[in-house]
Parts: structure tokens; C-alpha cells; sequence
């Protein structure tokens, strides 16, 4: 897959420290949503959005690629920014 991007490559020295932290900058190399997940491969990084990793990252983690996965921040977000309801008030 080749994808022209501008931003520049992520240099991530150790990725078992899972570390990285997401920006809005951050874009899913397939479709340009925003990235939730960054997989790392000897060739370089790919980021996804959460669509596209549930679909691609178990191939990428077969084929040796080190993941960082940030989807429970976007549920997180989802919930936080989620209108009040007669079910979620509390009384």
C-alpha cells in the first residue's frame, strides 16, 4: 500500500513502553478518519481509524507488527460528550 501523507514519519524507539500519544493530526492511512491505532512494522507506521484496525490489525499483528491501541479513548470521548437521558441522570 502506498500513501502519500505529509506529516512525517513517527519515530517510536521503544514500543513495548506504548507510549505514543494521539493527535487530531493523527489519520487512518486507509481512509484519512482520525487514528485511534498505530501499528509499527520494519517498513515504517501505518495509523487507522477504529473501522479499519478491527479489520486489518489482527493480519498486522500476525505479521509481526507491534500495535498501540487507543480505541477505549474514543468510547471514552463518545461517553463523555453523550447527551443526558431520563436513564443516565442520576436522581
Amino acid at each position: 500500500m502506498s500513501v502519500t501523507s505529509a506529516r512525517p514519519q513517527v519515530k517510536i524507539e521503544n514500543m513495548s513502553q506504548k507510549n505514543y500519544v494521539f493527535t487530531s493530526a493523527d489519520r487512518c492511512d486507509t481512509c484519512g478518519a482520525q487514528a485511534w491505532v498505530l501499528a509499527s512494522l520494519n517498513s515504517g507506521n501505518l495509523f487507522f481509524c477504529a473501522h479499519h484496525a478491527n479489520i486489518l490489525v489482527p493480519a498486522l499483528r500476525q505479521a509481526g507488527a507491534e500495535i498501540i491501541d487507543n480505541i477505549a479513548q474514543l468510547h471514552l470521548e463518545e461517553a463523555e460528550n453523550a447527551p443526558l437521558t431520563s436513564l443516565s441522570r442520576t436522581r
